[in-house]
């Protein structure tokens, strides 16, 4: 009886975020939070725009634990060819823009953290995931993140891109 309860409660807990989250957003329970990929390629400056437009919450996607890179993972993996063809390089290769950003560019040494529109940073905790050879420091430019998939290996990877590079945008928001 009582596992009947928690399953129950659990079931309710998720059906009730999955109902709150903004128009157009999908609830990933293991992420507890919602996000919605945006398929119009844009620079990391204007698709962070563009996740701000939905909301006062809104933001490129913060990813900061194991069970939300799983769950976005997941999430982008599973989109159908035709929800993603727009944020295709080639017929192989999708990338995601997300809000993690090289606080100085030129500063190969620093780690990358992840940056808020009003400016507030937090540490990158989760940083495995990386694509082989990346983070790299070929250009000062390569300073933001994507969450790239060449779609051999079917599951998405970390990358540092250069900033001005239009990609899909991956947006976050909270539950209302």
């Amino acid at each position: 009886m009582v596992t009947l309860s928690v399953m129950a409660a659990l079931y309710l807990a998720t059906s009730v975020s999955a109902a709150n989250c903004p128009p157009g957003y999908v609830y990933l329970p293991k992420a507890h939070s919602c996000y919605v990929m945006l398929s119009q390629p844009a620079t990391w400056e204007d698709g962070s725009k563009r996740c701000e437009g939905f909301s006062p919450t809104a933001h490129l996607a913060v990813i900061d634990n194991a069970d939300e890179d799983a769950a976005v993972t997941e999430y982008l993996d599973s989109m159908d060819y035709n929800e993603i063809y727009f944020c295709m390089a080639d017929y192989n290769r999708t990338a995601f823009y997300t809000s993690g950003q090289r606080v100085n560019p030129k500063e190969c040494s620093q780690d990358f953290v992840w940056e808020f529109s009003d400016g507030a940073v937090k540490e990158m905790q989760y940083t495995t995931g990386w694509e082989s050879g990346y983070p790299n420091c070929e250009s000062y430019d390569s300073a933001c993140l994507v969450f790239y998939s060449d779609n051999t290996t079917a599951a998405h990877k970390w990358r540092n891109v250069n900033c001005g590079t239009s990609w899909c945008s991956l947006c976050e928001d909270i539950p209302l």
